[in-house]
């Protein structure tokens, strides 16, 4: 829906990409803004994505370290809970057992 929606509007189609591309382009992403939450958060789904649960656990809990600057980091540190398996509630978490 959304090739289709692309293609009507500007009159192409949307790049082919890989997970392997991304999760580069995440990396670097985050070695160059290590405390912008949303590349930690995107790089950890990739990782969870390409079955590299561990690391992606590991990534995603570091982006519940960060500081949360605005209300989008707040709701991407959010979704690095769900994505982690992490009960979140306000400011705590809880790992689940």
């Amino acid at each position: 829906m959304v090739r289709a929606l692309v293609r009507l509007l500007y009159g192409t189609t949307l790049m082919q990409g890989s997970y392997a591309e991304a999760l580069e382009h995440y990396k670097t992403a985050s070695t160059l803004a290590p405390r912008t939450l949303v590349h930690r958060v995107e790089y950890g789904r990739t990782l969870h994505k390409m079955g590299q649960v561990q690391n992606a656990t590991h990534e995603l809990h570091r982006a519940l370290a960060l500081d949360v600057e605005d209300l989008n980091g707040h709701l991407q540190q959010f979704s690095s809970v769900s994505a982690a398996g992490i009960e979140y509630f306000g400011v705590h978490h809880i790992t689940r057992v």
